[in-house]
C-alpha cells in the first residue's frame, strides 16, 4: 500500500475517543519505513465504544490503528470454511463476493494489492483491497451494490478481512464525519458523513 500517512502515537475515532500510546499500546504490524501499526489506550482506561459496538481486533481496551488509513471488514464471520452460497462462493474461510458502496466508474486496478478503485465524482473515490479475485476492469460503469471480486487473505495473513478506504481528492477521509465535541483533528481534508 502506498504511504499516505505515518504513524503519530495517536488514534482519533469519528466520535471523538481518543487513543494515545502514553496510556498504553497494542503493536499489530508495521508499515515498512513509516512506522508501527498500533492499537491505543485512552486516558481513563474506559473501553472503547465508537458507536456503542467497537470490537476492534477483537477487544475495546485499545482503538486500533495507527498509521492506517482506512476501515478492515472481518469476512470469516460472514463465509465460514465450506459454506458455498452465492455470495460465499469459494468454500473457503472469509471469501466473500464484495459490492460496491456507491456508484462509480473503476479507475484503477493494482493487482499486487488485490485493488480496485472507483471514481464516484467530485473528487471522491473508494478503494477495496486484498481481493483474491477481480471481475471488473479499468473503465467499467458500476451501479451501488454491483460486484466487483471476492475478498482475500492479504494484508494481514490468517485474518481474512476487507480494506476499505474513501478519499477525496487522494486523501483518506472518515466515511462516517466528525462527530466528536470541538474541531476535527483531522485537518488534511473534511470529514463529512458520506453514507
Amino acid at each position: 500500500m502506498e504511504l499516505p500517512y505515518c504513524a503519530d502515537n495517536v488514534v482519533i475515532a469519528y466520535t471523538g475517543e481518543a487513543g494515545r500510546s502514553i496510556y498504553g499500546s497494542n503493536l499489530v504490524g508495521n508499515i515498512t519505513g513509516c512506522g508501527n501499526l498500533s492499537g491505543f489506550r485512552n486516558a481513563n482506561g474506559i473501553l472503547f465504544t465508537v458507536g456503542g459496538q467497537y470490537t476492534g481486533k477483537g477487544s475495546p481496551q485499545y482503538l486500533y490503528y495507527d498509521g492506517h488509513p482506512g476501515y478492515d471488514y472481518r469476512t470469516t464471520d460472514q463465509c465460514p470454511e465450506g459454506t458455498v452460497t452465492a455470495d460465499c462462493p469459494t468454500g473457503i474461510i472469509g471469501q466473500i463476493r464484495i459490492r460496491t458502496a456507491a456508484s462509480g466508474t473503476v479507475s484503477q486496478i493494482v493487482p499486487s494489492f488485490g485493488r480496485v478503485q472507483l471514481d464516484h465524482g467530485n473528487g471522491y473515490e473508494t478503494w477495496y483491497m486484498h481481493l483474491s479475485k477481480i471481475d471488473v476492469v479499468v473503465g467499467q460503469s458500476l451501479s451501488a451494490g454491483q460486484y466487483i471480486g471476492i475478498s482475500g487473505d492479504t494484508g494481514a495473513t490468517g485474518n481474512p478481512h476487507l480494506h476499505v478506504e474513501v478519499r477525496l481528492n487522494d486523501i483518506p477521509v472518515d466515511p462516517y464525519g466528525w462527530q466528536g465535541l470541538g474541531n476535527d483533528p483531522y485537518t488534511r481534508a473534511q470529514n463529512v458523513i458520506l453514507w
